[in-house]
């Protein structure tokens, strides 16, 4: 399996990433309201948090 990407918010302010390795991390990721992203938008929020930080 490839490596799939998941971005949470919470709320206005917070966001969790994620990446899953396997389907099983997935289902977790999912199980937790987690959503499926583009590796893309994944890095560029990764980006954006880093410079707010």
């Amino acid at each position: 399996m490839e490596t799939r990407y998941f971005v949470k918010f919470i709320g206005d302010q917070y966001v969790t990433l994620a990446v899953a390795h396997d389907d099983k991390e997935a289902a977790v990721l999912l199980d937790n309201q987690f959503e499926p992203t583009t590796e893309e938008f994944y890095h560029w929020l990764q980006e954006q948090t880093k410079q707010i930080a």
